[in-house]
């Protein structure tokens, strides 16, 4: 296979490292820009992008454990305010203020951990589902 020159005043026929690709695009567009073909790559662009990115392989992330995840949100800057406004509104002789505002920071911590789970945008290649 012949690889196809850069288009659209691209120096470059490669991906850069921090470029990406409109999966949405035209096949042969894509294919255009990121000069390979229905044949796929030639053993001299596997050779160049396994030098410039690395092998291609999907990077899963250090699952930390409840308890960290816990603390983590019992230690999160606004709980942090929150327990302040508990510990003033016991001082002040507010104990059900004091009781509802550390029910509130519990809640918190509880239901928020889960929301954090697996939101964050697949990066690396091959993420836009090749």
């Amino acid at each position: 296979m012949t690889e196809e020159p850069p288009t659209e005043g691209k120096g470059n026929a490669f991906p850069t490292p921090g470029e990406t690709f409109d999966p949405s695009e035209p096949v042969p567009r894509l294919r255009r820009e990121l000069a390979t073909g229905p044949e796929g790559l030639s053993a001299r662009g596997v050779s160049c992008r396994l030098a410039v990115h690395g092998p291609s392989e999907v990077r899963s992330k250090a699952h930390s454990s409840f308890l960290r995840e816990l603390s983590a949100q019992l230690a999160h800057p606004l709980a942090l305010l929150l327990w302040a406004a508990a510990a003033l509104a016991f001082v002040a002789g507010l104990a059900v203020l004091g009781w509802a505002i550390l029910a509130v920071i519990a809640v918190n911590a509880t239901f928020a951990r889960p929301a954090t789970r697996g939101t964050s945008p697949p990066t690396g290649p091959g993420a836009a589902g090749q």
